[in-house]
């Protein structure tokens, strides 16, 4: 027996429950990501009757009362005569949608830019005394402080802490900032491929939920007996072995020199799958996460993007007729064909129930399209050549090294190419008006950055091939590592290509700790500028 709610004002206000026989048909989706999905109600209620639910009202639907399979925000009413009333709904992650942290500026919005890090980079951001910071960890930590300081008190979600789990291994995080200018819904979209592409979204209670892949299967249907309809489908349309990956802005430091600083470029990283590129020809996505501006985050998202989608993978989409309803965001389903040998054992992404008096699903068994995940500017980009080589008298930085060319290494299980590209931009005078300390400060963090480039596959700025190293990995496991990657702290001071004032340290002094090597051939490539805006 199916029961229909109507809530309101509030996803927890009862105001009605819809007449069955009043009821045309009616349809929702689940989401693994995402958790409740589109759905449609269709009333038989007269034309009169068309003010009796609202945009901004609720629908519960339920298979008894004490399972509920689906909550929804009216997002549309379409009202026929004479008779006849559609309410297209939308689940209350939604919400997710309406919520922007940080902002640029506390007096204009009443929000500060918001950034989580576990480390201080990027210190020479023009609004760097204004923003609020938040030290974090892992992935699920920043998730934990985006509900509880944006989420809940902006939306109808309920936050429960026990629900929101750190993927195993955790995953890694350097540094986020936010503007106010993209939603948590984005946000939560990176977060979950960092941790090991993680479930999220909003459940049929109005519970958020952030968890680790559930491999145990919640039911098993089989061929004949249990589906209605199977398909299978492989092919190479979501086959993708190079990123190429745009994020965020890096800021220079003024330095004291008589030389202005460079002023602003945009991280940029070029990554590759060897095995995959070799076995199945080069596949290319460009993807634009516009907070990524360190090595250490821009790897951690495409080893687990390639691990989804560097290989060719069966998709499957079934149609069954059950009163049991899996949630795909607490497990797998497994499927046999009809002498009980087990097809495929794998998380659902999607499930479209038809909610009629016997429900029906279709489900889809595979990867999402990483390309409505993350879809493309709707024009292409192009990147200026570097400014400024003619005034270099220190060895190559990581913000100033060419990316023209890629070491290749059929062994490798990962190759990254991590370009920073420069916007051309004038500096203001109060930039170049900073302290010394701070130019000190600068400068020395030059000196230690220049002594990492070595014992990898750079190019230098004069096309002069530095050295080379190849890593040895499974090629089958599509897994990404790093190795010799220049540290973190290279990012935070690329104005170390400008001369040094006569007081700077040597840059050849200092060197830094050696890194801590688990395989990736890596390349970082020169900021280059571009004189338009993104």
């Amino acid at each position: 027996m199916r029961r229909i709610l109507h809530l309101s004002p509030g996803p927890t206000d009862f105001v009605a429950l819809l007449n069955d026989l009043a009821v045309a048909g009616a349809w929702f989706e689940l989401h693994r990501q995402g958790g409740c999905g589109a759905g449609e109600l269709r009333l038989k209620d007269d034309f009169a009757s068309r003010f009796n639910i609202a945009p901004g009202d609720w629908i519960a639907f339920e298979r008894t009362e004490s399972d509920r399979w689906y909550l929804g925000r009216v997002e549309n009413v379409t009202a026929s005569s004479p008779a006849g009333v559609t309410l297209r709904l939308e689940g209350m992650g939604v919400q997710l949608n309406e919520v922007f942290p940080g902002g640029f500026q506390a007096d204009s919005d009443a929000a500060p830019p918001h950034r989580y890090a576990n480390t201080d980079l990027f210190f020479n951001d023009p609004d760097y005394l204004l923003e609020t910071l938040d030290s974090v960890d892992a992935p699920h930590d920043v998730v934990s402080l985006l509900c509880s300081q944006y989420v809940a008190p902006r939306t109808n979600i309920s936050i429960n802490p026990t629900l929101i789990e750190a993927a195993d291994p955790p995953g890694n995080l350097t540094s986020l900032k936010f503007r106010g200018e993209e939603s948590v819904r984005a946000a939560l979209k990176d977060l979950a491929v960092r941790a090991g592409n993680a479930s999220w979204g909003v459940d049929q209670t109005g519970a958020f939920y952030f968890l680790r892949p559930r491999p145990i299967p919640l039911v098993t249907w089989r061929e004949g007996r249990d589906l209605l309809s199977l398909e299978m489908t492989r092919d190479r349309d979501l086959l993708f072995n190079r990123v190429l990956l745009t994020g965020d802005y890096v800021y220079d430091a003024p330095v004291n020199s008589d030389i202005a600083t460079r002023g602003f470029y945009r991280w940029r990283g070029n990554y590759i799958q060897p095995a995959s590129r070799n076995a199945y020809g080069e596949r290319r996505i460009r993807l634009w996460i516009p907070w990524i501006r360190t090595a250490t985050d821009s790897q951690a998202f495409v080893s687990n993007f390639f691990n989804t989608y560097a290989q060719p993978l069966a998709r499957y989409s079934i149609e069954v007729a059950s009163t049991t309803l899996p949630r795909p965001w607490l497990g797998a389903v497994r499927l046999q064909d009809r002498n009980g040998n087990t097809l495929i054992t794998t998380q659902v992404e999607t499930i479209r129930v038809q909610f009629d008096h016997t429900p029906r699903f279709r489900l889809e068994l595979g990867p999402q399209d990483p390309r409505i995940l993350w879809p493309e500017p709707p024009h292409d980009e192009r990147w200026e050549i570097p400014a400024n080589r003619d005034q270099i008298s220190n060895p190559p930085t990581s913000s100033h090294l060419s990316s023209e060319s890629v070491s290749s290494s059929e062994d490798s299980s990962f190759e990254s190419s991590a370009n920073s590209s420069d916007f051309s931009s004038a500096n203001s005078s109060d930039e170049s008006s900073d302290t010394s300390e701070e130019s000190s400060d600068a400068s020395s963090n030059s000196s230690a950055l220049s002594s990492t480039i070595s014992d990898d596959s750079f190019v230098s700025s004069d096309d002069t091939p530095l050295s080379d190293s190849s890593f040895d990995s499974s090629a089958d496991s599509f897994d990404l590592s790093s190795e010799d990657i220049p540290s973190d702290d290279s990012l935070s001071d690329p104005s170390s290509n400008a001369p040094h004032s006569s007081d700077a340290p040597d840059p050849t002094s200092n060197p830094p700790p050696p890194h801590s090597s688990n395989g990736l051939t890596s390349e970082v490539g020169p900021p280059t500028s571009n004189s338009g805006s993104d």
